[in-house]
């Protein structure tokens, strides 16, 4: 029934009413038609003749299984109610992140996983970093470890982009304002690129403030 449900079984979960019993019932018919075909081929090369006959059940079967394939597809194509949640179950829509390049379209829920553990990876990441990084004033780091947790728990709650992008941005500010992305801290920098790059649009402005 499409590239993605090539058997048609899982449209069939969301088949409801007599259409349903019709699919099901042309999907028996169907495997039982092909399994009557197989079972008649296989008698043909089991033969003692020499020359074997085509057995006249062989199109018989086939016919079976063709009436039964009708059968189940038919009721795969109008027994799914149209606010039914068939094709939307797992897609939503929003920036979709794939090694750490960001493109617009239909995402996967799997890649929205896939994505919430990018971004907690790069977080370890800026984490590591950050413990590496030295600041003209060492009064400043009580602020910028506050807006890093600020990012980690936005993150680890897999806040929404602007709520992250947001704390990211004041995280930026408060290094920049520190003096440390002046002072060339680029593998801090780099992962706040990195992290702000899976916000999609949210983004951007981190970019914009770095320079970048």
């Amino acid at each position: 029934m499409g590239p993605d449900d090539p058997s048609g079984l899982e449209r069939l979960r969301y088949t409801e009413g007599v259409w349903r019993w019709i699919a099901i019932l042309g999907l028996l018919v169907m495997m039982g038609g092909l399994a009557l075909f197989g079972f008649t081929i296989l008698s043909v090369f089991t033969a003692t003749e020499r020359i074997p006959r085509m057995p006249t059940m062989l199109p018989i079967a086939f016919g079976i299984a063709i009436v039964g394939a009708l059968g189940y597809w038919a009721g795969l194509a109008f027994g799914v109610p149209r606010d039914s949640d068939f094709g939307r179950s797992n897609v939503h829509y929003g920036p979709q992140f794939i090694g750490r390049q960001t493109f617009y379209g239909p995402v996967d829920a799997r890649v929205s996983v896939t994505l919430h553990m990018e971004r907690e990876t790069i977080v370890s990441e800026l984490d590591q970093a950050l413990s590496y990084l030295s600041l003209p004033r060492k009064e400043d780091w009580p602020e910028v470890e506050a807006a890093f947790e600020e990012v980690r728990g936005a993150v680890e709650a897999d806040a929404q982009p602007g709520a992250i992008a947001s704390r990211l941005q004041y995280l930026a500010s408060v290094l920049k304002d520190a003096g440390a992305v002046a002072g060339g801290a680029n593998a801090v920098i780099e992962a706040i690129k990195a992290l702000a790059g899976t916000l999609g649009p949210a983004g951007r402005t981190i970019f914009a403030l770095l320079g970048a």
